[in-house]
């Protein structure tokens, strides 16, 4: 039987994967929209503004939803909310974040891993909202939490230290510019391709063993982050001119964004959990996650897009970086 599926958040890299893997499985699905903001050929939309209570209570009165994914939430106030607004929905999908995970305590990371992110604002506001739906699912409410790691696609790629642009490190590669990357390069990340995403959260949708649970979903592939730049190297066919750089020289010169309490730490990711459930297997590697998105590019130009801005920084950043060092090792010559 079909449901009624309304996504908040459908635009983004997650969300488009998920409203795409959706409609493909015959889903009435609707994207919550912004005033301006413009659907998807052939995707059923509604306007308003996600922290509009009055409007979502309207929305949801005349569309009766039998599902609801809501990628934007932010706040436990937001999250209360949204309980408000949908109680009789048969299951509230909180797309939150491994982020919420205390990166000091473990590497190696599963449902009951301790949380308490204790760098990351982000992280650390997921959790309070995680809090409120799991206060709620004690108390029936059909929630189900779910956390994904670093997931990209389409004009987006997992990056160390970048800018406003995603190409123009593609970029600094190809022009044999300097690249950084935190720390030693040595750290292992795991990222997702979005559509290895939509593939595991698919089959968590209206199913009554996911009420009331938190199911991670990620990539299987662990990949320094060295690995990761030359790979991209690889397929761009120009080696990248790696720089290292600590975390916390990034931190003071303004370029850590997203790296403290984040990518500096190693992490795996066990899902045996959602496996066990529905037998999901992501199939993405990273280098055909790269290859999609380079084939992406040669359909979508405007997709090269430049921060210069970002560019005389990070040219600054490693010529400094380098001269100091430089100084330093002629101390022990």
């Amino acid at each position: 039987m079909t449901r009624k599926i309304l996504i908040l958040g459908g635009t983004g890299t997650i969300g488009s994967a998920v409203t795409r893997a959706l409609l493909e499985q015959g889903e009435d699905v609707t994207l919550l929209l912004r005033e301006g903001r413009i659907p998807p050929s052939g995707v059923k939309a509604v306007t308003a503004d996600g922290n509009d209570e009055e409007a979502l209570v309207a929305i949801q009165r005349e569309g009766a939803y039998d599902i609801v994914i809501n990628l934007l939430i932010y706040t436990a106030e937001q999250a209360q909310m949204n309980l408000r607004v949908f109680p009789d929905v048969r299951q509230l999908i909180f797309i939150s974040t491994v982020c919420v995970n205390d990166r000091a305590e473990t590497v190696v990371f599963t449902e009951k891993s301790p949380c308490g992110n204790r760098e990351s604002v982000y992280g650390q506001h997921k959790q309070e909202v995680e809090l409120v739906f799991l206060a709620a699912a004690e108390k029936g409410y059909p929630v189900t939490i779910v956390r994904p790691t670093q997931t990209y696609g389409g004009q987006k790629l997992p990056l160390s230290v970048k800018g406003k642009s995603y190409w123009g490190i593609c970029q600094r590669i190809l022009d044999g510019k300097p690249v950084i990357v935190h720390g030693d390069g040595t750290s292992v990340w795991i990222s997702t391709y979005c559509d290895d995403f939509a593939a595991g959260l698919l089959p968590l949708i209206g199913r009554k063993e996911a009420l009331g649970e938190i199911f991670q979903i990620t990539s299987d592939e662990a990949l320094t982050w060295d690995q990761m730049y030359q790979i991209l190297g690889e397929e761009l066919g120009r080696a990248p001119k790696i720089v290292h750089i600590p975390t916390d020289v990034l931190v003071q010169a303004g370029l850590g964004g997203g790296i403290r309490g984040d990518k500096e730490s190693s992490v795996l990711f066990d899902n045996h959990k959602l496996k066990t459930l529905t037998g999901f297997v992501p199939k993405v590697s990273f280098r055909e996650g790269v290859r999609k998105y380079l084939a992406g590019i040669e359909k979508h130009p405007e997709w090269k897009n430049t921060d210069p801005a970002f560019d005389q920084k990070c040219d600054a950043v490693c010529a400094a970086w380098n001269e100091m060092t430089r100084d330093f090792s002629e101390l022990f010559s």
